[in-house]
């Protein structure tokens, strides 16, 4: 009979901590984790753009560009001279895009802005 009723005061605290956190633990136990893991995700995906850039710009202009960010679907890139810049602009734009958007379709990219 003692082991029933330790074992109803134990569903009963059980259910008053659910009642409290829902999820089981509370949400600061929680947040970091899941904080962590958009992160890592967020890191994945800036490595990647990194890989495909390096690609699809080739290795004669490689060196002279860096991809500073990616903010709702708009790449940032920093080019190291004007000339390339112009370039860039002109007449090398439209084909990254499309490049960019067939080998990374999950980044949603619709431009890319250039900045000296």
């Amino acid at each position: 009979m003692c082991g029933w009723l330790n074992l109803r005061a134990k569903r009963k605290r059980d259910l008053e901590r659910l009642e409290k956190y829902p999820a089981g633990r509370p949400i600061c136990s929680l947040l970091p984790g899941i904080l962590k893991n958009i992160k890592d995700v967020k890191v994945e995906k800036r490595w990647q753009l990194k890989d495909v850039w390096q690609q699809i710009i080739g290795p004669k202009m490689a060196p002279y560009t860096k991809i500073q960010a990616l903010k709702g679907g708009v790449v940032f890139v920093q080019v190291a001279s004007p000339t390339l810049l112009n370039l860039l602009v002109l007449k090398e734009k439209p084909r990254l895009i499309n490049e960019l958007q067939k080998k990374l379709p999950h980044l949603n990219i619709k431009t890319i802005v250039f900045r000296r």
